[in-house]
């Protein structure tokens, strides 16, 4: 009884660790660049298994290149992409596109958006990111694309 008491829990702890790898983890949402759509304290479900079926305005975690840190942002731009923001209004290929999870801010407090600004191209299995609070957010603007390979999941 006591074996299988001891196979139940063993194989109980390897399937918690085999969906924490592939499937699905928590991530604790540490500062205040995603606010208020996600903010500081909360922790999120990420999705670990759908990097290949990313879209615009997906949420996503990633690793960054200058620390050992997750960093949590908005898919603004895809590959081949070319993305512009002017007088508070987001362009993709020169079409304005609607950012509906802004709404609300941009009529609230128009700081929440950013100064105009424009890419070159976006490259093959790279994306353009923004942070929602753009007046704080370090993202794309100051660290440039970031590599699909480096992208853990998106947040739910």
């Amino acid at each position: 009884m006591k074996k299988k008491i001891l196979y139940c829990v063993l194989m109980l702890i390897l399937l918690i660790f085999l969906v924490n790898q592939f499937i699905c983890s928590f991530i604790f949402i540490d500062g205040e660049s995603m606010s208020p759509n996600l903010n500081n304290g909360e922790t999120k479900l990420l999705f670990k298994n759908n990097i290949g079926n990313i879209k615009r305005f997906d949420i996503v975690v990633f690793k960054s290149n200058s620390s050992s840190d997750l960093i949590v942002k908005r898919i603004i731009g895809l590959p081949g992409d070319y993305i512009s923001y002017r007088n508070n209004q987001l362009f993709v290929n020169n079409n304005r596109v609607e950012e509906t999870f802004l709404s609300n801010l941009s009529d609230m407090n128009p700081d929440y958006l950013t100064q105009d600004f424009s890419t070159n191209k976006i490259n093959l299995n790279h994306y353009f990111v923004l942070g929602d609070n753009r007046q704080i957010s370090d993202d794309s603007r100051v660290f440039g694309e970031i590599d699909q390979a480096d992208i853990i999941g998106t947040v739910k």
